[in-house]
């Protein structure tokens, strides 16, 4: 608390070991110590200022719990698991995956907090859900994603083909690949033109 050193004399500092930071020296110490190392409290006042003060130490904004979430939370950024909230909407099961924090609405905070992480977005859930153990779990939201896009994103098209996403029918909890559907349609296909020709 910069009001303490103020109250202290120059000798009591210097044994104490407390000295005055400016905005210079305050980013040094969360360079060396890390951001981590500070359990601060912050504000939305203090935390539009950082935006500003730290626009080009991406590293360190990213690297400090401020962000805020819409529930009050602060958080750090980690690339691939903290989005701004964006259009598409956040499905109750990927809440654990991923966090989504809420952006400024001044468009110069808006534009630093943009550099820092991406809006989340429709490929952004495919992506996650596609890096998943067991993508089935998520068949719902696939398809919602699939439906927000207007064609399938080329990153895409291999994953949704090869992984087992697609509910089956007639046994629940069980998920077949894209593809083994088509070739057993086209093997059964096969199948019925020669019987019948």
């Amino acid at each position: 608390d910069g009001r303490l050193a103020e109250v202290l004399s120059k000798e009591t500092r210097a044994w104490l070991g407390v000295q005055q930071v400016d905005r210079d020296g305050a980013i040094c110490i969360l360079e060396e110590e890390g951001a981590q190392a500070f359990d601060l409290k912050w504000t939305d006042e203090n935390y539009e200022t950082l935006l500003l003060d730290l626009r080009d130490q991406k590293h360190l904004l990213s690297d400090l719990s401020i962000h805020p979430d819409a529930d009050s939370g602060r958080h750090r950024i980690e690339k691939g698991k903290t989005f701004w909230k964006g259009q598409f909407p956040l499905d109750a099961k990927l809440r654990g995956l991923v966090t989504i924090l809420e952006p400024k609405s001044d468009a110069a905070l808006k534009a630093i907090q943009r550099s820092l992480a991406s809006t989340w977005s429709a490929s952004d859930a495919l992506r996650l859900i596609l890096a998943q153990h067991h993508p089935g779990r998520y068949w719902r939201i696939t398809l919602d994603a699939l439906a927000d896009r207007e064609t399938v994103p080329e990153e895409f098209e291999a994953h949704l083909r090869s992984k087992a996403w697609l509910p089956r029918k007639d046994v629940s909890q069980l998920f077949v690949q894209p593809d083994h559907v088509r070739s057993v349609e086209r093997r059964v296909g096969k199948e019925c033109r020669s019987r019948w020709s």
